[in-house]
């Protein structure tokens, strides 16, 4: 599972999805995982 969790991470840095994809790449994780909050 941690390895999967690990290539979340850098698929979302890099942009590979669309959550976030507006936000520049150093605060793409913080603004994606609060997108992902809002979801839930």
């Amino acid at each position: 599972m941690i390895i999967a969790g690990h290539a979340f991470m850098q698929n979302l840095r890099r942009g590979h999805y669309e959550i976030a994809i507006d936000t520049p790449p150093a605060r793409r994780v913080a603004a994606a995982f609060a997108e992902l909050a809002k979801a839930i």
